[in-house]
């Protein structure tokens, strides 16, 4: 329910124009964001951020 919740905070900004990303969130799907209202094209995919990120 948070990533839901994240998503949707994320879809207003990547529509008009923003870069976003998800960092540490290695089994986000691309499909339900998009779904959501991400502008795919505007989104950066991190599965783990290491130790010094």
């Amino acid at each position: 329910m948070a990533t839901s919740l994240a998503l949707t905070l994320a879809a207003g900004p990547s529509r008009a124009g923003s870069w976003v990303a998800a960092v540490g969130v290695p089994c986000l799907g691309a499909r339900a964001a998009a779904e959501l209202g991400v502008d795919l094209d505007r989104l950066v995919l991190v599965p783990e951020a290491g130790e010094q990120w």
